[in-house]
C-alpha cells in the first residue's frame, strides 16, 4: 500500500462531516416530536397524516395514481384544478399547487381538553421551507377578519406569536372558545378556536414526559396493534365518542344537562365500555397496495346493548347462491341468542322482571295475530350465518345507479320457517302476494309503481331470503354452477387467502360494478350536467380504465380488548 492509498486530511474531514450529518439526520428523524406527543391524554378525536412527503411517494406506486396519468383522465384533472384555482386564487393569491407545496411533514386535526378549559380544536400543518406562503395566508386571513369587524390581538408566548381573532357576537351557550387563533412555531402552522389550546400545545412542544395522548392506554394500543412491523402508517384516525360527548356536556354547563342525563344511561346500556375507535392505514407494504386496521377498544367484556352486536369467530365463506359477479358481499356470524337475551334483560332492567317474556308470549297469543313466537319461531331458527350481496342495477341512465340487494339468514329448519311465513301471510292486511316458482313459494310485495323494483322474500337453499328485486330472488332459487359462484372465483380466493381461519365478519368488493354506472352517467351528461363547469365527456370509456380499480376484501375478528377490522387491496 502506498501513501496515495490513504485519504488526504481534507478528504477525511469531509467524509467525517458527511457521516456526522447523515447520523444527525437519522437521529432527528427518529426523535422528531409529533403532535400526538404534544397533545394531552384527554384527546377525544385525532386525524393525522404523519408524513405527507412519504404519503406522496407511496401514492405514486398505486394503481389510482396510474389512473390519473391516463390522457383523458389527466385532461379532466386539469379542468378540475383550473376550476378550483379560479375559485381560490383571487382570495388567497395561491393555486392548488402552491397549497400542495406547503404540505411537507405532518398534517393533523385534533379535539382535546386543555387542563380545565373548554374543548379545543386544532389544525396543525408542517410546512417545511414554505414560511413565506404561510405568512401570506395568515396575513390574508387576518385582513379579511379585520374587514368584517373582528379585532386582532397579537400575543407572544413560548417563543411564538399568537394572532388572536376575537370574533364579535360569540354565542355564550356554545361550549367552546369561539376565537380564531393563528400561530407558527418552528416549521409548524397551527390554527385553533382556542387560545388556551394553542398555549397548551406550545407548553408541551418537546413532548410530554407523562400524560401524552400517544402514551394513553387506548391510543397506544391502536398504534401497537394496527401497524405492521414492516410498515409505516400513512393515515391515523382515533375517536373516543363517549368521552367526547361527556366533555361537550360538561363544558356546556347548564345547557348540557339534558345531554348529561342521556349519557348517564350509557353505562347500564353497556355502551360505556367502548373507550375508543382507532385506525391506521398503510400503503405498498408486503402483499398489500393498501391496508387499514381498525381497533374497536373495549375496556371490559361486552355487556348490555353491545351483546346485540356479538359476532363469534367461525369458519366463513360465501354461500353457494352468491354469484361471482356480485358487486359487494358480506357475511356475519351473529349470535342471535345473545342478542335476544340482551334485549330481554334491557327491558327487564326498566320494568319488573319477566316483563319482556310476558310481552312476547302475549304477542304470540293474540287472537287475530299470526301466532308467531319471536323466540321459538324466529330467534331459535337462526343459525347465525347472515349474508348479503349487491348487484348493479339494470337499465340505462339514472336507473343503472340503483343497487339490487339479496339478503339471506340461514335457518336451522326450512319447514319451520316456511310455516312461519304461511301463518304471517294469512294475517289480515298482509302486503304481499304468494306464488310458486320452481317448487318454492315466493312472496311479492304489492307494488303500486310498475316501473319500480318488486321486493320479494321466501325460504330456499337453507336460508330465509329477501331481495329488493324479485328476479334476483328467482336467480338464487334457480341456482348457479359452482364455477360461477363467488366462493370459487379466482378474484375472491386470492383475497380470501389472507383471511384468518376463523372470522366474525368477512367482506368483498368489486368496485367496478359500483363505479361504472356513476362514471358512465357522468360521461354521458346525465349526471355531469349537475356540474356544468366540467366537461366529463373527455374521460375515456370505462373499459379503458377499469383495470385500475382493484377488488378489495375485509374481515373482522375478536381480539383481547375488543374487535379488529382489517380492510385491504392487494398489489397486482
Amino acid at each position: 500500500m502506498s501513501l496515495r492509498d490513504f485519504p488526504s486530511p481534507k478528504k477525511a474531514l469531509l467524509s467525517s462531516v458527511a457521516v456526522l450529518l447523515v447520523c444527525a439526520q437519522t437521529v432527528l428523524a427518529a426523535d422528531a416530536t409529533t403532535l400526538d406527543q404534544r397533545l394531552p391524554d384527554k384527546t377525544y378525536a385525532y386525524i393525522s397524516v404523519p408524513n405527507v412527503e412519504t404519503l406522496k411517494e407511496k401514492y405514486k406506486e398505486t394503481k389510482f395514481y396510474a389512473l390519473t396519468q391516463e390522457e383523458g383522465v389527466q385532461e379532466f384533472c386539469t379542468q378540475l384544478t383550473d376550476l378550483v384555482n379560479t375559485a381560490i386564487e383571487p382570495k388567497i393569491n395561491m393555486t392548488v399547487d402552491d397549497l400542495n407545496s406547503i404540505l411537507s411533514g405532518e398534517v393533523s386535526f385534533s379535539v382535546f381538553k386543555p387542563s380545565e378549559k373548554p374543548l379545543a380544536m386544532l389544525l396543525a400543518v408542517e410546512f417545511g421551507d414554505s414560511r413565506e406562503k404561510v405568512d401570506s395566508l395568515i396575513e390574508k386571513a387576518t385582513s379579511a377578519a379585520e374587514a368584517e369587524g373582528s379585532e386582532i390581538v397579537e400575543e407572544e408566548y413560548a417563543g411564538a406569536t399568537l394572532n388572536i381573532v376575537e370574533v364579535p357576537g360569540s354565542d355564550p351557550s356554545v361550549p367552546v372558545e369561539q376565537n380564531v387563533v393563528f400561530c407558527i412555531k418552528d416549521s409548524t402552522f397551527m390554527v385553533s378556536n382556542s387560545t388556551n389550546g394553542v398555549k397548551d400545545i406550545l407548553d408541551s412542544w418537546e413532548g410530554r414526559e407523562e400524560g401524552s395522548f400517544r402514551s394513553s392506554p387506548v391510543y397506544s394500543q391502536v398504534l401497537e396493534q394496527c401497524v405492521t412491523d414492516s410498515g409505516t402508517s400513512m393515515f391515523n384516525l382515533f375517536v373516543d365518542p363517549i368521552s367526547l360527548l361527556k366533555a361537550i356536556a360538561t363544558s356546556a354547563g347548564n345547557q348540557g344537562m339534558q345531554l348529561q342525563f342521556g349519557l348517564a344511561m350509557l353505562e347500564p346500556l353497556g355502551l360505556g365500555n367502548l373507550k375508543g375507535i382507532g385506525s391506521c392505514s398503510e400503503m405498498m407494504v408486503d402483499d398489500f397496495e393498501t391496508i387499514s386496521r381498525t381497533l374497536f377498544y373495549l375496556d371490559s367484556a361486552p355487556s348490555g346493548l353491545l351483546n346485540v352486536l356479538k359476532f363469534p369467530a367461525t369458519a366463513q365463506k360465501p354461500a353457494d347462491w352468491v354469484p361471482a359477479e356480485a358487486g359487494s358481499f358480506q357475511a356475519f356470524n351473529w349470535d342471535a341468542q345473545s342478542a335476544y337475551s340482551a334485549i330481554v334483560q334491557l327491558i327487564d332492567s326498566f320494568q319488573p322482571p319477566g316483563t319482556a317474556e310476558a310481552m312476547i308470549e302475549g304477542m304470540a297469543q293474540q287472537p287475530d295475530g299470526p301466532g308467531v313466537h319471536i323466540k321459538k319461531d324466529i330467534i331459535d331458527q337462526l343459525s347465525g350465518d347472515i349474508q348479503f350481496f349487491t348487484m348493479a342495477g339494470e337499465g340505462e341512465g339514472i336507473e343503472s345507479l340503483q343497487s339490487l340487494v339479496v339478503f339471506g339468514a340461514e335457518v336451522n329448519d326450512e319447514e319451520v320457517m316456511k310455516d312461519v311465513l304461511v301463518r304471517v301471510s294469512e294475517s289480515p292486511g298482509f302486503p304481499a302476494e304468494a306464488r310458486e316458482f320452481q317448487g318454492t313459494t315466493i312472496y311479492e310485495m304489492v307494488n303500486q309503481n310498475p316501473a319500480a323494483p318488486t321486493v320479494a322474500f321466501g325460504v330456499a337453499k337453507g336460508y330465509f331470503l329477501f331481495a329488493t328485486e324479485v328476479q334476483m330472488l328467482e336467480q338464487v332459487i334457480r341456482g348457479i354452477a359452482a364455477a360461477d359462484s363467488l366462493a370459487e372465483s379466482e378474484s375472491y380466493k386470492k383475497l380470501a387467502a389472507h383471511f384468518p381461519a376463523e372470522t366474525s365478519i368477512i367482506g368483498y368488493t368489486d368496485p367496478r360494478s359500483q363505479i361504472k354506472p356513476v362514471y358512465e352517467n357522468l360521461r354521458s351528461g346525465d349526471l355531469g350536467a349537475l356540474i356544468p363547469q366540467l366537461d366529463f365527456s373527455v374521460l375515456p370509456p370505462f373499459e379503458e380504465i377499469e383495470q385500475y380499480f382493484g377488488n378489495s376484501a375485509s374481515y373482522t375478528v375478536p381480539v383481547e380488548n375488543g374487535a379488529m377490522m382489517v380492510q385491504y387491496q392487494l398489489k397486482d
